[in-house]
């Protein structure tokens, strides 16, 4: 559900196997949901459960092409980057190497970083995860897929109402708190599904920056 509780993760076990299937067959993948449904906790739950035969770097999608590059150059993906001319992928090395390179808050798309994104799949040996806001437009969510391509997109949905209460019965449990099961409805039908209002309503002084946590040993610049 959220990174900052780990084991109290639910759901999203039929989303968590696609984003594993899709790396298996190299393939990149574009994500996309509204804001606060839990589109990088998922990465990063994902990213957990393939410790340690994969390697996940975060890196903030937002940036301009050029500070992208630099970021990427001081991460264990500099080993995967090109040097002279362009070439294809190579599966062999993906496979030994193993790393996923997640580009998180894309909002926004120029040519130029449409152009970025198509030569690193041109040219990198890893895949691809592209985390989008739900604002970006269609045409620029079908010219990043295309620049990425194979790149399938994942639209995450609100949490059920059964999933919900089985993280509030859990963190009720994890801390000893005498909830009853109307309670547990009411929290449940607060947060209306989605991870970061389930957080906030048990922990809402960690909110801010909640989305930006790390617990796992992954790299961000």
């Amino acid at each position: 559900m959220t990174d900052a509780e780990p084991s109290l993760f639910v759901g999203r076990t039929r989303e968590s196997t696609r984003i594993r299937r899709e790396l298996e067959a190299g393939h990149n993948l574009v994500m996309t949901g509204p804001y606060g449904i839990g589109r990088t906790a998922l990465v990063r739950h994902v990213a957990r459960a393939l410790m340690p035969e994969r390697t996940f770097v975060h890196l903030d999608g937002s940036l301009p092409p050029a500070q992208l590059l630099r970021r990427l150059r001081l991460t264990p993906l500099a080993t995967a980057l090109p040097r002279g001319a362009k070439r294809g992928p190579a599966p062999a090395r993906r496979e030994a190497i193993a790393p996923v390179l997640v580009l998180d808050d894309i909002g926004s798309l120029t040519r130029q970083r449409i152009g970025f994104f198509h030569e690193l799949r041109m040219t990198c040996a890893f895949p691809i995860i592209a985390i989008v806001e739900r604002f970006l437009p269609s045409d620029d969510l079908a010219r990043l897929r295309t620049a990425l391509y194979p790149a399938p997109l994942l639209t995450l949905c609100p949490l059920t109402m059964s999933v919900a209460e089985t993280f509030f019965v859990a963190w009720a449990r994890r801390r000893h708190l005498a909830w009853t099961a109307g309670h547990v409805r009411g929290l449940a039908l607060a947060s209306h599904g989605y991870p970061l209002g389930m957080w906030e309503a048990v922990n809402p002084s960690s909110v801010v920056g909640a989305g930006n946590r790390i617990d796992v040993p992954v790299t961000k610049l």
